[in-house]
Order: structure tokens, then sequence, then C-alpha cells
């Protein structure tokens, strides 16, 4: 176990974590302050035999283990445990706090301002990614699980979403040009990305997973469809160019979609297109940009 070889101002910070402590509250019960608390975990100040005795008794633990990191046996079964989970947790910590440095490295790479905004955001509560910024979930999620090259900037890809909602478009068409998605735009504002990632889904080959496990190859027009009435449904309607937007859609084939009932008993039901929806949308529309 990596804990035998800690100092006591690493031991004391554990220990105080596992049992929910805060510096003030274990400050009071040894009638010290939260300033020489914080000076004893960061070994700023050494921690003397008589506080030593007094930490050990406090936490329940052998003051040989405390002071000379002897007698781990006779640690309490549950506490060491707690010790493993906390040891693994600490190395979770700092795989990601190297993942948002790395993220900080990627956009200085790449001539972006480093702004919070932009940057993964992590709940060390809750263990959890609150956000990931403009980079995307997944290979940051990919990149944590393999702990593997987590320095390597180039391994960090972007979000096309995101960077279509920050109107990073530049990004887009210099990184992730060839990866971007229909469904990726639907908070984009600039209508030539529209038109360049259509033309460049065409020459794409996509897949679908069979009925036993296989890739099956779906044609590109299925799948541009498919994306087309996502786009129509979904577009943000605060887009300058909204109504160009869904002009572009509709004349390239997306359309609105409703559910009608199949069978005697309607217990069925399956999705049409919905023409006046489309055709009155598809007016108004025009009619805006005219």
């Amino acid at each position: 176990m990596e804990n035998q070889k800690l100092s006591m101002g690493r031991k004391l910070k554990m220990f105080r974590e596992i049992f929910n402590m805060s510096q003030e509250e274990l400050g009071k019960k040894l009638n010290v302050s939260d300033k020489t608390i914080s000076a004893w975990e960061n070994e700023e100040r050494d921690i003397s035999l008589q506080n030593a005795i007094s930490i050990a008794k406090l936490f329940n633990i052998p003051k040989e283990y405390f002071v000379f990191n002897e007698n781990l046996s006779k640690l309490d079964g549950d506490l060491r445990k707690k010790m493993l989970q906390y040891e693994d947790q600490q190395k979770q910590n700092y795989l990601v706090s190297q993942i948002i440095l790395t993220c900080k490295c990627k956009l200085e790479s790449d001539a972006l301002p480093i702004k919070k905004e932009y940057l993964p955001k992590y709940d060390y509560e809750t263990k959890k990614f609150v956000d990931y910024g403009i980079f995307d979930k997944d290979n940051i999620l990919l990149i944590l699980k393999s702990s593997k090259s987590i320095d390597d900037i180039s391994k960090y890809k972007y979000s096309s979403e995101k960077l279509a909602k920050f109107n990073l478009l530049d990004i887009i068409e210099r990184f992730n040009s060839e990866t971007v998605e229909l469904r990726d735009l639907k908070d984009c504002n600039n209508l030539n990305i529209f038109k360049q990632t259509l033309e460049k889904m065409k020459q794409r080959k996509y897949f679908k997973q069979g009925h036993l496990g296989e890739k099956v190859e779906v044609s590109s027009e299925k799948e541009i469809q498919v994306q087309l009435n996502e786009v129509l449904e979904n577009l943000s309607s605060n887009l300058s160019r909204y109504y160009e937007i869904i002009v572009f859609l509709i004349d390239n084939g997306a359309y609105y979609e409703k559910q009608v009932g199949v069978g005697d008993d309607i217990t069925i039901f399956k999705n049409v297109k919905d023409v006046s929806k489309t055709n009155l949308i598809y007016r108004i529309a025009k009619d805006s940009i005219s």
C-alpha cells in the first residue's frame, strides 16, 4: 500500500478528508488554527510528537503508524478500505487535473483564448465532469479511462457542436471539417458551414449495427435525411440567419414529421412527413428573407 510511505502531513490530510473534516474543524479539535493545519498538510511546518499523538488518538489510529509508518496491520479494516479508496480517488483527481491542464495547452497551441467556458469542468465532490467545454466528451472520457499519453495534445479532439455554438467556425474548418455532421450545427449561424458539411456528408460512408452486432452500411442519403430533419426540428431560433438556414434545409429535402396511427385500433404509430407544417414554415421563412 502506497500509504505506508506517506509523510505525516499527507496522512493528516488523508484522514481529515476521509473523516469529512474541514481544516477549521480539525484545528478546533486540536486547539490550533486552520492555518497551522494547512501548514502541516503542505509540509511547511513540522508536526510535533505531542500533536502527532493527539492526531492519532483523534482518528483512532496507531501512533506508530502515523509517526513512523509502522503497524499498518493494526489499522481498522474499514479504515484501510477507505484509505485505498482515497488513494484511488487522488490518482483520479491527478489525472483530471492533467487533462484540464493539457486542454489549456491545446487551446494555447491553436491560438484560442483560454476561457473557462472552453475548458472541461470537474466536480470533485460528485467525482464527475459537469461540462466538457469545447472538447469532445467521448474523447476526454477515453483519455481519462486509458490514462495513457494524457499530456499528448494531438490526442485531444474538439466537439463540432460546441465549436458551432461558440461560433468558432474557423476552428471547425481547421480541425473538424472532415468529421462535422449536420446535427452538430443546430446552434451554427454560418450558412456556408451548412453547405460545406452537407457536401462532405454525401461523400462519407455510414454504418449501423446489425442484428448480430456486425456493421451494416446504410446509404448516406438516408443518414443525411435523418440529420436534415433533426436540425430542422432543433435549429436555434436565436440565430440571425435562422430563416435562411430553414430555407436551405427544406430546399435540400428536410421536412417536419408528425405521428399517425396505423391499424384499426390505432395502437401503433409511425412518423410521416407533415406536408402542411413544412410548407407553412417554408413560406414564412421565404417571406422573412425577401
